[in-house]
């Protein structure tokens, strides 16, 4: 035994990383929850979305002193964050409270906020994992594999706001009332918000890439993830 730190685990540098930023996102994503609707909706692409969320994580690994540990970044980023927003959830607003006085039927509020704690934290480690490793490569790689992460993470972190738009124009019946052009208003407002942290983030370290074959890996990864968020949104409607 030498005591030596498994170089899975992020160090004491990126765990405070990891922590901040998970603490702050989760904090950040309950003023859509509390504000009123016109402040809710400027908040609600940048903090309570999949971009935020995942931004998050790709900071996390971004942050992270080793590829290894990179991944561990992210999903400590991201349980975090929704942990905090799951206990202010319970602890700032009272929309999980049951009406009935039977307490039998109280306790059916905290149960479901238990189960989309539960869901959402499968979806952090998961997402978690990917977005840290892709921060990563994205900081410290070039060529191929800067081109190969750098779309996959526009295709993650677009996936939400790609599955705005195909819901409005291939599965939404209703008319087009402010409830769906505030939500494609988010949905554009997170691929533009994609689309220029990538590229800032590329064009920073002045290094070459096919823009060309960024763009194609980025729009067929948007187009996995947007089946992706179609599964992702069935079963939150379960929850």
């Amino acid at each position: 035994m030498t005591g030596t730190r498994p170089a899975i685990l992020p160090s004491r540098r990126d765990a405070w990383s990891a922590a901040i930023l998970g603490v702050s996102l989760g904090a950040a994503s309950i003023a859509p929850d509390i504000l009123p609707e016109p402040q809710a909706e400027i908040l609600t692409p940048i903090v309570s979305s999949g971009f935020g969320w995942g931004m998050t994580a790709l900071a996390g690994g971004f942050l992270a002193s080793s590829r290894k540990s990179a991944p561990m970044a992210g999903i400590g980023a991201l349980t975090l964050a929704a942990v905090t927003y799951y206990f202010l959830i319970l602890t700032l607003t009272s929309r999980w409270r049951h009406r009935s006085g039977n307490t039998e039927a109280s306790l059916v509020g905290p149960a479901s906020v238990a189960e989309a704690a539960g869901f959402w934290l499968l979806v952090a480690v998961c997402g978690g994992a990917i977005m840290g490793y892709l921060g990563y490569v994205i900081r410290h790689d070039s060529g191929r594999a800067l081109l190969v992460s750098a779309g996959m993470a526009f295709g993650l972190l677009a996936g939400e706001g790609g599955y705005a738009l195909f819901h409005a124009a291939f599965i939404w019946v209703g008319p087009v009332d402010s409830f769906m052009w505030a939500k494609l208003q988010s949905a554009l407002v997170q691929l533009l918000l994609c689309l220029s942290v990538l590229v800032a983030a590329l064009r920073s370290g002045r290094r070459h890439i096919s823009w060309a074959a960024f763009l194609a890996v980025a729009a067929a990864a948007l187009v996995v993830n947007i089946g992706a968020w179609h599964l992702i949104q069935s079963v939150r409607l379960t929850l």
